[in-house]
């Protein structure tokens, strides 16, 4: 079977399918809080069509590198261009992303991967680049996972500096070569939880993730735990002490009851000692 190379032209019509589903999802969200009684003037209806026909221009000039060898850029060129390539803001920036993932097998990878890690935390309903595991078979759950560790691997061979930039750079640094990691959810079967990639060093951070989860849908908290080689990290996030892997084997912790929601951990990573240091404190 012969692959075609992607062109600009791809590329252009994949914006038009990033910019044709931005409106619809918009309008749905629109009628529905209209359905809820909100009153919403058609002006909002207008603003939000300008708005991301807007966006759409704005990255329709910067298409072209998808298609280029990215791999002479610096971290920071690499994050400028990510954010030009994120349209739909911090609700949404990986759409356009994952359709060019959909609809292209020659993407440059290492663009891929830094766009994804600009957009990890994003999301208005979960996260943006994995399905939801509760409504997901385990298997199809898995490959998509792996998929997603695979680009990492591909586009950063073994080398997570190749993106990483501030704060979150300076966090991966500050790893041991091997560390506990936890990881919260809810809802879900224990295998599935096991199958994530979000991973975080302090258990208070996971343990309330689990918790405002199980509060959330009504289920039981789920804690893990694992043991986690530096060199498995395919990036970091020094946002909730956030690195991104899939172990090997983890375990199943008691999920100590805080009192959520009133309690909530420290999230972000600070200096301890003039220094930064994530497993200090780690309660």
């Amino acid at each position: 079977m012969t692959m075609t190379l992607s062109t600009e032209d791809t590329l252009g019509a994949i914006l038009d399918d990033w910019t044709k589903l931005t409106l619809e999802a918009r309008a749905a969200e629109h009628d529905w809080l209209r359905k809820l009684g909100v009153s919403l003037p058609r002006e909002v209806d207008d603003n939000d069509r300008k708005l991301t026909m807007d966006m759409a221009r704005d990255a329709e000039p910067h298409l072209a590198a998808f298609l280029r060898d990215n791999s002479d850029k610096t971290p920071l060129e690499l994050e400028e261009l990510a954010v030009k390539l994120s349209p739909g803001g911090a609700h949404d920036g990986g759409l356009l992303v994952r359709l060019i993932r959909a609809n292209m097998w020659d993407a440059d990878p290492l663009l891929l991967a830094a766009i994804i890690r600009w957009n990890w935390h994003g999301g208005k309903r979960g996260f943006q680049f994995l399905s939801d595991p509760a409504e997901t078979d385990l298997y199809d759950y898995e490959e998509e996972a792996t998929s997603l560790m695979e680009l990492f691997d591909e586009a950063l061979d073994g080398d997570p500096h190749r993106i990483l930039t501030g704060e979150d750079r300076a966090f991966f640094d500050s790893l041991p070569d091997r560390f506990t990691a936890y990881r919260g959810c809810a809802g879900v079967p224990v295998e599935h939880a096991a199958t994530g990639v979000c991973w975080t060093t302090r258990r208070a951070v996971a343990e309330w993730f689990a918790l405002r989860t199980a509060d959330f849908m009504k289920a039981e908290p789920i804690l893990l735990s694992a043991r986690i080689a530096k060199t498995e990290v395919r990036i970091a996030k020094a946002s909730e002490f956030e690195v991104v892997a899939i172990p090997s084997r983890s375990r199943v912790l008691k999920c100590r009851r805080r009192l959520y929601p009133s309690w909530q951990p420290e999230m972000e990573w600070q200096p301890v000692n003039g220094q930064k240091d994530q497993f200090s404190g780690a309660a």
